[in-house]
């Protein structure tokens, strides 16, 4: 059982568990698992239909939002660090799995959104570069921000998810085996016979109930 609010930043950080939500295409939560609940503080009607920026610390640079929404409006995944906030405006870091998904008999696209708490002490670099560019958003605007965030990873010579797996390495490392290891059972499973492949099945329900989805 995770604990209450007070406590559980500290616990998410330590034991591998998983927050999960999904957004439709105007970027309205549809749904939240239990890790959810217990990490921000809020009910499933206290969400529900409602756009997900609340969830986001008003320090967050746009320009990274901006990166992101960009890869999921070309129908990619991506990972990224954000700052997020609780009910109760407790400051908390995540590193965050965006999934473009598109369900069978629907005509929009939904994304899948998966999330796991970062120990502070591991985002000294990032915290560092989000300042930055939040401050050249007040004085400047968001295209000079856009424009410095692009010059700063050219001259890193990374991409925006290299430079994060630089900056956290084992529990970016960590975080993305995971995620690959769930997306390759899920695909697996979607194209086999469930009565002939019991093993299969059986690892894909235990990766699951890690990320709380059923």
């Amino acid at each position: 059982m995770i604990p209450l609010i007070t406590d559980n930043l500290n616990y998410l950080s330590t034991n591998n568990t998983f927050c999960k939500y999904k957004i439709n295409s105007l970027g309205n939560i549809t749904s939240t698992n239990k890790v959810f609940k217990q990490l921000f503080n809020y009910s499933n009607e206290d969400v529900l239909n409602k756009y997900h920026g609340f969830l986001r610390h008003p320090k967050m640079p746009i320009s990274i939002i901006e990166h992101i929404s960009n890869h999921i409006n070309d129908g990619k995944s991506c990972y990224a660090v954000i700052m997020n906030k609780t009910r109760n405006n407790k400051v908390f870091w995540t590193l965050t799995f965006f999934k473009h998904h598109i369900e069978k008999n629907k005509l929009q696209p939904s994304t899948i959104i998966i999330k796991t708490v970062l120990n502070k002490n591991k985002v000294s670099k990032l915290e560092k570069l989000y300042r930055i560019l939040k401050t050249i958003e007040q004085h400047k605007g968001i295209e000079i921000s856009d424009k410095y965030l692009k010059g700063f990873l050219e001259y890193k010579k990374m991409n925006c998810e290299e430079f994060v797996e630089n900056c956290i390495k084992k529990p970016y490392k960590n975080f993305k085996n995971k995620i690959e290891q769930l997306e390759k059972t899920t695909s697996h499973l979607d194209s086999i016979n469930k009565n002939k492949d019991l093993n299969i099945i059986h690892e894909f329900n235990s990766i699951i109930k890690q990320v709380d989805l059923l």
